[in-house]
């Protein structure tokens, strides 16, 4: 098992990387890849930035042969005691050690588990001493390490490669100043970290280039390609940069690396100046990554030139990597956020720069913030400290990080944000960073708290959600807008937001920065200059990391036009927000001038409006309001037409039954239409929706009463006609609806206005056997109209659980053979101006004898059927008094047998 288990895990992790480069190589149409992808190894090493010893300089000496595969080399390190030591260990992969120097004396030392441990004797504090390997063997190649290609030789060390071809202490906590001296075949070139200060022709068909550099690098960051190389000269102010490409590319090359010192420029006016002595691309053909932001020397994948700027994102971060990541190195790989994402910011910073605002906001928002979002789905993923290597370079360190700096510049402005990112840069310059760094400087900055923001963006997990609504209150001398923002998140993160919000104005545009909350909606009252507004925009430039945003609108679920009357229905406002009230307008033309109708503030949520005339259509707004003078924006319109109803024509049954093929459990129209004319007791008018439609209310109006069955399982449109039974309703007429799933499917919002139920739940389990109730006729299944399947029960009842007040219930649930649904409304009755009954379940299924004589309660109840006409069929009648007033120890008794 556990062998298996690491076998998973390893696989996991390769399609994890792999999964992070995707699309790279793709420059035209998709963003360019420049996530790293590298080996599965489990990192022993623990950061510690007191480790006994500071190494200063590297001095790497080597002989690259390509034809073999090939190095010979020496590095003499310079290292300076921190504290008393007797060893010190490099770190070298699959090499083999030669000798092994300490101040040039030969050395006790042992090379095991890829590790050389050197026997110092004792170094006390200040002590600074010397140390030589010389060292052979072909270096690893896994994706890292040296490449041997059939034109090229590159090196990639990114996060701790640089221990498979030369030996150092390999972790980005102690940068020292290299050297390099390479010697390769004389028809190549060697591109390098800092200055070439020579190149000797051996005279043996090799050359030995000389690269100097000035500044301290993390031992990731050294550096060295080599091929047939064309350079491309130019400069910063008095920077030189320096690319080296191939012959075959210079003219694109020559293009695409034009706008290099615009860039400088950009960089250097936003964090500080340039940090180290020169800049320069080596173009190659690369594997791993798309670029890689060696110090002073970026290893460039040739994808990225193609005389069109197609990679100038990729160039400029590979660029900024020199201000963070490079000269402000992160001390550990937790907070390798403050490397990749302060670079993939940076490409926002110059795309602004370089094609302006609104590109800038076009590419923050699809290139950094939905690239993340789409690559993470709904994971929740937290920047800091990833788990393990194959974490180290995902969207979560690039785009979400970068998606926080920007959110940082939202939050203080520009001139304050581009003041700390200098300021980070100042203090730390050329040494080591961590996250409490970054976060310490954006304080004292702003003299503001950041431990709330740090917690939930960068040590926390997930990104946030929110709703949102606003309130003008125009009536003031000086207007202002109150909003309402609460958020969620898709992890146990508690997310406090600023959210930018524009309000657009004929005359002008106010911008105000609100908070968003979990919980409780914040609340936050703003000054604004224009009092009659436009439009409300909330993050309209996408500052805010989020999944989505949902407006809570003011919003009319319906309005029901009866004789001489309309009675407009909304929703509650968001109770956690508190609204006083309600003011309803009206108007007699969608576009025309509402008028408030009410004279005080609706405390409910329904209003009736009787100041109407018949056939004249009226539209309705309504809008919440608060705290004596707060108003939300007008909600949607709704329209409605009075009409007269003369409910003088007796009863319409609508047939909404499909029509089957007559067999069992599939009837046909006669099949049904019979039914239905065997259980009303009473003359009726038919109306077939298959045939006529739906029916108009004008039509509905003329009958006193309409019974509704749709007896099909399949085919329901009892939805599409809600406006018009609503309506109904409402001027009176009497109502019965019947059929198979159709109750369940009436929207919450009809069933709330016309009934004692909020909602209903559907029973598809074969249980249901009868329809009982303690005040009306049992009603019992037709086994003759069964499926067989059903084994005797009808599925697919629709059941109202929270309806308990027995004057509601007609009809409760019952199964034979036991149910958690027993006892549960299936049926059940409301008075809104006629009488209304909506039964769960389809009548024609049931036994013909039950069905009519519950119809024929129903409609004598309602007053359809004359209780005067109805024969009574009494047998038996026995009528007696005990005892007999007459002769007590007697009864007076009368049989009546008809």
């Amino acid at each position: 098992m556990k062998k298996t288990f690491i076998i998973l895990t390893i696989l996991t992790a390769v399609v994890v990387s792999l999964a992070a480069t995707e699309n790279c190589g793709t420059i035209d149409n998709h963003r360019p890849c420049r996530h790293k992808h590298f080996r599965i190894e489990e990192q022993t090493a623990r950061a510690d930035s007191a480790h006994g010893f500071d190494v200063t300089h590297y001095d790497i000496t080597m002989s690259i042969d390509d034809v073999s595969d090939y190095i010979e080399g020496s590095v003499t390190a310079t290292v300076e005691a921190e504290e008393i030591i007797t060893e010190i260990v490099y770190e070298l992969t699959n090499m083999t050690v030669n000798s092994v120097l300490l101040n040039g004396d030969p050395a006790t030392y042992n090379y095991n588990n890829n590790e050389i441990t050197i026997q110092l004797g004792t170094m006390n504090e200040g002590d600074v001493f010397t140390t030589t390997v010389d060292y052979e063997g072909d270096p690893i190649w896994n994706g890292l390490g040296m490449y041997f290609g059939a034109s090229n030789i590159f090196t990639i060390s990114d996060p701790n490669a640089s221990r498979y071809w030369w030996p150092c202490y390999d972790h980005p906590w102690d940068k020292a100043v290299p050297d390099m001296h390479v010697t390769v075949r004389d028809d190549w070139e060697v591109a390098g970290n800092g200055i070439l200060t020579s190149v000797e022709d051996n005279g043996d068909g090799t050359k030995t280039h000389h690269w100097d550099c000035e500044h301290p690098m993390a031992t990731y960051l050294v550096s060295l390609v080599c091929q047939n190389f064309a350079e491309l000269n130019d400069s910063y102010e008095d920077i030189p940069i320096q690319n080296f490409v191939p012959t075959y590319m210079v003219g694109n090359a020559t293009e695409d690396f034009s706008t290099l010192p615009f860039m400088m420029e950009v960089f250097t006016e936003r964090y500080g100046d340039y940090p180290f002595e020169k800049y320069g691309n080596a173009v190659t053909n690369f594997a791993t990554y798309s670029a890689m932001e060696h110090q002073t020397m970026t290893t460039l994948g040739s994808g990225n030139i193609n005389g069109n700027h197609g990679g100038e994102m990729v160039i400029a971060h590979e660029l900024a990597h020199q201000w963070y990541g490079n000269c402000l190195t992160i001390l550990t790989w937790a907070d390798v956020w403050l490397s990749e994402g302060f670079a993939t910011y940076s490409e926002a910073v110059y795309r602004e720069q370089w094609q302006g605002f609104d590109s800038m906001v076009s590419y923050v928002q699809s290139s950094i913030q939905n690239y993340y979002k789409n690559w993470a789905g709904g994971t929740a993923y937290t920047i800091y400290d990833p788990p393990s290597e194959n974490w180290f370079f995902t969207p979560i360190q690039y785009e979400k990080a970068a998606s926080v700096l920007h959110m940082i510049r939202l939050k203080v402005g520009d001139e304050t944000f581009w003041q700390i990112m200098n300021e980070f840069f100042t203090t730390f310059h050329h040494s080591n960073v961590i996250t409490e760094d970054f976060r310490q400087v954006c304080e004292s900055v702003t003299g503001d708290d950041y431990e709330q923001f740090f917690s939930q963006w960068i040590y926390g997990s997930g990104i946030p959600a929110y709703e949102y609504t606003y309130f003008f209150n125009p009536y003031l001398a000086i207007p202002r807008i109150m909003t309402y923002v609460q958020t969620s998140s898709n992890s146990n993160t508690d997310f406090y937001l600023d959210i930018p919000v524009h309000i657009i104005a004929e005359s002008g545009q106010d911008s105000v920065l609100v908070q968003g909350s979990p919980g409780v909606p914040a609340e936050t009252i703003s000054i604004i200059e224009h009092p009659v507004y436009q439009s409300v925009e909330f993050d309209p430039n996408s500052w805010v990391l989020m999944t989505g945003n949902t407006y809570r609108e003011v919003s009319i679920n319906n309005a029901y036009a009866a004789d001489g009357q309309v009675t407009v229905f909304w929703d509650e406002f968001w109770p956690e927000v508190g609204v006083d009230g309600y003011n309803i307008y009206r108007s007699d033309s969608e576009p025309g001038n509402f008028i408030l109708l009410n004279p005080e503030i609706i405390e409910e949520t329904s209003y009736t409006d009787y100041d109407v005339v018949n056939g004249t259509t009226y539209y309705y707004k309504i809008k919440a309001t608060k705290d004596a003078g707060y108003e939300t924006p007008f909600s949607d319109v709704y329209d409605a037409t009075p009409i007269g109803f003369p409910l003088d024509q007796g009863i319409l049954v609508i047939d909404e039954t499909k029509d089957g093929n007559g067999s069992v459990g599939n009837a046909n129209d006669e099949q049904v239409d019979e039914f239905y004319q065997n259980i009303i007791p009473t003359d009726f008018t038919e109306y077939d929706y298959y045939s006529e439609g739906a029916p108009s209310l004008a039509l509905l109006s003329n009958y006193s009463t309409v019974i509704w069955h749709d007896d099909d399982l399949t085919l329901h449109y009892i939805n599409d006609n809600t406006d018009a039974l609503g309506n109904y309703l409402t001027g009176g007429g009497n109502l019965l609806v019947s059929g198979w799933k159709t109750a369940h499917l009436l929207d919450n919002d009809f069933l709330q206005v016309f009934t004692e139920s909020d909602y209903s739940e559907l029973s598809s389990g074969y249980e249901f056997t009868d329809a009982i109730s303690e005040e009306n006729h049992d009603l019992s299944l037709d086994p003759e109209k069964l499926i067989p399947g059903f084994n005797g029960t009808l599925p697919f009842i629709s059941l109202f659980p929270d309806v308990t007040d027995d004057e509601a219930v007609i009809y409760d649930f019952h199964a034979e053979g036991g149910s958690q649904y027993e006892d549960v409304s299936v049926a059940i009755g409301s008075d809104p101006n006629g009488t209304f009954a909506l039964m769960g379940f389809p009548l024609y299924f049931f036994d013909e004898d039950n069905v009519r004589e519950g119809l024929t309660q129903f409609l004598t109840n309602i007053g359809e059927v004359s209780a005067e006409n109805e024969e009574l069929q009494i047998t038996n009648l026995e009528l007696s008094n005990y005892p007999n007033p007459f002769n007590p120890s007697t009864t007076i008794s009368f049989n009546l047998s008809n």
